[in-house]
C-alpha cells in the first residue's frame, strides 16, 4: 500500500528558502510492529496499548521518515488490536477511506494466497499541485472573488472569553458533544435539503451562526470552514482516489441578521456560502499561490476564532469494531490551539454527532454546553419544520441566469405560490 501511494513516501525539511518536500525511497524495513500482550492483566494491557500508540505517534521524523507507523497487538487467542498512525502532512479524511479500502483488499488477497491487485490510483499529488499553480494565475480565479470580498466583513464580532489571558493549549482542551437521533439524521440528509433548497452545510452553519449570535450578542462571526479540497476544478484531473493532504480552509461570514430568524438567517448564510465557487477551495489557492494584490486583500480579512469541519459519514471500511483502548494523544500537549472553538461533525451508526472543542483555560464548561445546546436546538428545529415548511430558503444564487435580488425573488415566489383564484 505504501509503494502504491507515493504521498506516503513524502519527506519534509527546512532549507534556506523555507520548507521543502520530496519523495523518499520505498521502505526497506517492515512498517508493522507486533507485540503479544495476552499474558498481561486487562488494565495493564490497556495502558500498554495506549503507551505504545502514543510513542508511535510522537516518534515520526519528517525528514527521515517514514511518516507512518502500524502496530498489531495480540490480546488473546482470537483477540487482536490493529493501530495505524499517519502524519497529517500526507493524509486527510478522504485519504483514510482510500487507504483502509486498499489495506483490506491487500489483506484479503494475501490471505487467499493470490497476488495483490489494488484499484488504480487517480492523479498524483504532484500533478494536482502543478495544476493549482496554473489556476492561481488565472483570471477565472481572480474574478471569482468579486462577490465574496463584497461581504460586510466589518460586521464580524468577537467571542466572549470567560478567563481572559488563560491558556489555549492542547493539554487544556475539552469537548462537549451533541447528536441527533437516527430519525432526525435521516431527515436532515434526505428531507431538509429539498425542503429548504440547500445543502447540509448551509443548515449546519446557520445553526452555528445563530448559536454564536445568542452567545455573543453579535449578528455576525467569522468562521474557518474546512472542506475536502478535491473539487472538480479540472475536467482532466481526478483526485478522488489520491492519497495526500488536500484539505481546504475558507473563511466565511456567518451573518444571521440583526433580528435573527432561522429561515431568514439560512437565506443570508446560504447566499454568502455560494459567493465563492467550488466550496471555497479558491481561497487557499489564491492566499498561498495567487498574485500579491489579491493575497493582501485576503490577508486583511478579520481573524477567525472558530473552525468548522463536517466530515460526512464515518463507517469502517473493514467492518471491524473500534477498539475500546485509547490510542493516546494525537497532538503534543504543549501545542497552541489555533481557535477558541473547534467543531468537528460526522455521521456514525446513522447518527449525526458534533464535538465542540474548547480550552478550559479560556471558557467554563457551562458556557460551551449552552452554545452546543443552542446549536443542537436550532438544528432540530430545522429538521422538524422540514416536513411542513411551505416557504423554501430560495436565494438568487439558485437562479444565476435570472440576475435577481433577494427582494425581487421573494416577490416572484409569493406571486407563483399564491393559491389560484377563479372569476
Amino acid at each position: 500500500v505504501v509503494v502504491h501511494h507515493d504521498a506516503l513516501r513524502l519527506r519534509f525539511g527546512r532549507a534556506e528558502s523555507g520548507w521543502r518536500q520530496w519523495y523518499g525511497t520505498p521502505p526497506s524495513r517492515p512498517l508493522l510492529a507486533f507485540e503479544d500482550l495476552s499474558a498481561l492483566p486487562t488494565a495493564e494491557r490497556a495502558a500498554r496499548v495506549e503507551a505504545r500508540c502514543a510513542d508511535a505517534q510522537a516518534g515520526m521524523d519528517l525528514a527521515a521518515g517514514p511518516l507512518l507507523r502500524a502496530l498489531l497487538f495480540r490480546c488473546g487467542p482470537a483477540d487482536h488490536r490493529f493501530f495505524i498512525a499517519i502524519h497529517h502532512l500526507v493524509v486527510d479524511g478522504v485519504s483514510w477511506w482510500v487507504l483502509m479500502d486498499d489495506l483490506w483488499t491487500a489483506y484479503r488477497d494475501l490471505a487467499r494466497g493470490t497476488p495483490v491487485h489494488l484499484p488504480d490510483r487517480t492523479a498524483p499529488v504532484r500533478e494536482w499541485v502543478s495544476r493549482l499553480r496554473e489556476y492561481a494565475g488565472s483570471e477565472t480565479l481572480r474574478a471569482s472573488f468579486d462577490g465574496f470580498l463584497a461581504a460586510p466583513f466589518h460586521r464580524a464580532g468577537a467571542l466572549p472569553v470567560d478567563f481572559p489571558g488563560g491558556g489555549n493549549t492542547v493539554a487544556l482542551e475539552a469537548t462537549v458533544k451533541v447528536e441527533l437521533t437516527a430519525d432526525e439524521t435521516e431527515a436532515l440528509l434526505r428531507q431538509a435539503p429539498t425542503a429548504y433548497r440547500c445543502e447540509i452545510n448551509d443548515l449546519l452553519l446557520t445553526a452555528l451562526g445563530l448559536a454564536l449570535c445568542e452567545w455573543s450578542g453579535c449578528a455576525a462571526h467569522m468562521v474557518d470552514v474546512e472542506g475536502h479540497g478535491r473539487e472538480p476544478l479540472f475536467e482532466d484531473v481526478d483526485p478522488s482516489r489520491t492519497v495526500g493532504w488536500f484539505t481546504s480552509i475558507c473563511p466565511r461570514l456567518l451573518d444571521v441578521g440583526d433580528t435573527p430568524e432561522p429561515l431568514a438567517a439560512l437565506r443570508r448564510v446560504k447566499e454568502h456560502l455560494r459567493s465563492l465557487p467550488h466550496h471555497g477551495i479558491g481561497f487557499g489557492v489564491a492566499y498561498f499561490l495567487g498574485d500579491e494584490a489579491l493575497r493582501g486583500r485576503l490577508a486583511s480579512l478579520p481573524p477567525r476564532e472558530v473552525c468548522f469541519n463536517y466530515m460526512g459519514r464515518f463507517d469502517g471500511a473493514s467492518g471491524a469494531p473500534r477498539a475500546e483502548e485509547s490510542c493516546g494523544p494525537t497532538r503534543h500537549p504543549a501545542q497552541e490551539r489555533g481557535y477558541l472553538l473547534e467543531l468537528n461533525g460526522h455521521i456514525a451508526d446513522a447518527v449525526l454527532q458534533f464535538e465542540f472543542g474548547y480550552s478550559r483555560g479560556m471558557h467554563a464548561p457551562g458556557t460551551i454546553q449552552a452554545v452546543a445546546h443552542r446549536f443542537h436546538e436550532v438544528l432540530r428545529g430545522f429538521v422538524a419544520e422540514a416536513a411542513v415548511v411551505r416557504e423554501r430558503a430560495s436565494t438568487p444564487s439558485d437562479f444565476p441566469l435570472a440576475n435577481l435580488t433577494q427582494a425581487q425573488l421573494e416577490k416572484l415566489l409569493r406571486r407563483f405560490s399564491a393559491p389560484a383564484t377563479t372569476d
